[in-house]
């Protein structure tokens, strides 16, 4: 077990590497071990990423299309910037739970945000719900839970503990930054192709994967040397 678990942290370790500062006194340890991102960015990547799971599944894109929504969700990042930047600065002193409090309102407000300009033509129709079942809606929202009922069960095991937290943050970041990716891709392909339809799902999905092991790498190094030069 333990060799799994020293494994997951490596890898967890070098993938937060390419998003995150790590800074232990601003992350948290679960078993004794630190999570792959510190604590704002943990609120922010698993906002982020709960939020587009449950807005695609359960919600209607257009309600977020207005100026004014957009401007009221852009309000709920200011916390995070805000603590950030007179934290950083040494203005006033802050903790993990404000991080990540701030962290996960600024990330549902992104991506409500992003998924506001997302392409209608690749969900199941136009402005509708991929579950319109009260039923259907329910399982969703179940299944997508089911990692957060486990937690108060795994928590008197430290090593489980660490996995559960370290597997959902890998899967929070990763999540995320496809999303990000697979808009950014929609977007440029319609507008130059002046087609919705001629981007397949499945190119658009193998593109954004290879633009998002792209980035992590590339970030990874980045953040190598900029720490050698500052050091």
């Amino acid at each position: 077990m333990s060799w799994i678990v020293d494994f997951t942290e490596r890898i967890a370790l070098a993938m937060g590497y390419s998003v995150c500062h790590q800074m232990p006194e601003r992350s948290f340890f679960v078993g004794g071990r630190q999570l792959p991102v510190c604590a704002r960015d943990t609120g922010i990547f698993m906002g982020f990423a709960l939020t587009v799971l449950l807005s695609a599944a359960l919600l209607k894109k257009n309600s977020f299309q207005s100026v004014r929504i957009r401007l009221l969700l852009s309000l709920l990042i200011l916390p995070a910037l805000l603590d950030a930047v007179t934290s950083y600065l040494h203005l006033r002193d802050t903790n993990n739970a404000t991080r990540v409090i701030t962290g996960v309102l600024a990330g549902v407000a992104l991506a409500f945000i992003a998924w506001s300009y997302y392409p209608d033509w690749l969900e199941l129709g136009k402005n509708e719900r991929v579950s319109d079942t009260k039923r259907g809606k329910l399982k969703v929202l179940f299944a997508l839970l089911i990692p957060l009922f486990l937690i108060p069960f795994v928590t008197k095991y430290p090593s489980v503990s660490f996995l559960v937290w370290t597997f959902m943050l890998i899967a929070a970041i990763l999540l995320t930054l496809l999303f990000l990716n697979s808009e950014l891709v929609l977007l440029s392909s319609t507008n130059w192709l002046k087609k919705e339809k001629a981007v397949r799902p499945g190119a658009v999905i193998v593109i954004s994967l290879f633009m998002t092991i792209l980035e992590l790498g590339v970030s990874n190094r980045l953040h190598y040397l900029v720490e050698r030069i500052l050091v």
